[in-house]
C-alpha cells in the first residue's frame, strides 16, 4: 500500500479521481491521513501474508498492515473485503483521541457500510465518499465540543451569579421590611 488507495479490482472505476480528491479535502480540512483498501477477501490476504493467521481478526490483519507502515499521526485505514461484504476501520496508535475512539471508529463503520447494502449493488465510491465525510463531521463535532462545554459552563455561572443575586436581592427587601422606620421629628418621650 504505497499510496492512499489500493484497488486491484477497479471496485471505484471512474470515480478513483474523484475519492482521490475527497482524501484530499480530507486531508486538508481535518488532517486525517485516509488510506482505502480494496481486497477480494480478508483471508485471501492473510494466506499471502501468513499461513498461521488465517483465522486472525481482520482487524487485527489490517492494524498490523497500517502499524508496519510508519503511518503519520491521524491516519485512519479503511480496509474492504469485497467478496466478504465485510468491512474494517482502524485508527493509526498515534492518533488524536477524538480520532481513536470506538465511537469514532464506530461511525466510521457505519458511513462506509450503508452505500454496501443498499441497492442491488454495493456502491463501492459512495462507501468512500461517506466515510470521508463522517471524518468530517466527527471532526467538526471534536472541535465544537470544549467550545459548548465552555458555553454550558458560562450558562451555569451566570445562572449561579443571577439566582446569588436574586437571594440577596430577596434579603435585602426582608430586611428593610423587617426593620422598624425612623419618625420624623426627632427623640419621642414617654
Amino acid at each position: 500500500m504505497a499510496d492512499n488507495i489500493t484497488d486491484t479490482q477497479n471496485l471505484l472505476g471512474s470515480a478513483a479521481a474523484t475519492v482521490s480528491n475527497a482524501i484530499a479535502a480530507t486531508k486538508k480540512q481535518t488532517g486525517v491521513t485516509v488510506k482505502l483498501l480494496y481486497v477480494p477477501s480478508f483471508s485471501d490476504i492473510q494466506l499471502e501474508n501468513n499461513a498461521a493467521s488465517t483465522s486472525r481478526d481482520p482487524a487485527a490483519w489490517a492494524e498490523d498492515l497500517l502499524a508496519a507502515q510508519k503511518p503519520v499521526p491521524n491516519t485512519v485505514l479503511l480496509a474492504v473485503a469485497s467478496q466478504d461484504g465485510r468491512l474494517v476501520v482502524v485508527v493509526s496508535r498515534n492518533s488524536a483521541s477524538w480520532l481513536r475512539s470506538q465511537s469514532t471508529v464506530d461511525k466510521l463503520s457505519d458511513a462506509a457500510q450503508g452505500p454496501l447494502e443498499k441497492g442491488q449493488a454495493p456502491d463501492w465510491p459512495q462507501s468512500a465518499i461517506a466515510f470521508l465525510n463522517e471524518i468530517d463531521a466527527v471532526k467538526r463535532q471534536a472541535d465544537e465540543a470544549p467550545v459548548r462545554r465552555a458555553w454550558r459552563i458560562a450558562g451555569i455561572v451566570v445562572g449561579m451569579l443571577l439566582a446569588g443575586g436574586a437571594v440577596m436581592a430577596a434579603v435585602v427587601l426582608l430586611r428593610r421590611r423587617s426593620t422598624p422606620g425612623k419618625h420624623a421629628g426627632g427623640r419621642h418621650s414617654a
